[in-house]
């Protein structure tokens, strides 16, 4: 399992810490040599949500994994708060 949690530490005080965001991935097992498959768990601001990410090619590495999958997160973010455009996110911040 791959871990991703999200902090605030408000002006660098790290006794204010608190958590925005977990997600957990997942390997699903059912993949082979070449790639893998994964389930996704985001948990943020109560709630729980998950999806699947198949045939990610394990040459490429775990920072594009988390990237890929934290982008699907993104992505339905935006289709929650009403946008439809998927790469709302990456034209706002750059990419």
């Amino acid at each position: 399992m791959i871990k991703v949690t999200l902090d605030i530490v408000p002006h660098g005080d790290e006794s204010k810490t608190y958590k925005v965001a977990e997600l957990k991935i997942i390997n699903d097992l059912s993949g082979n040599l070449e790639f893998g498959n994964y389930e996704y768990f985001l948990e943020m601001n109560g709630e729980i949500h998950n999806g699947k990410y198949k045939r990610h090619s394990r040459r490429s590495g775990i920072l594009p994994l988390v990237r890929t999958i934290l982008t699907k997160c993104i992505n339905m973010q935006n289709k929650w708060n009403g946008r439809n455009n998927e790469n709302t996110y990456f034209r706002r911040f750059g990419r």
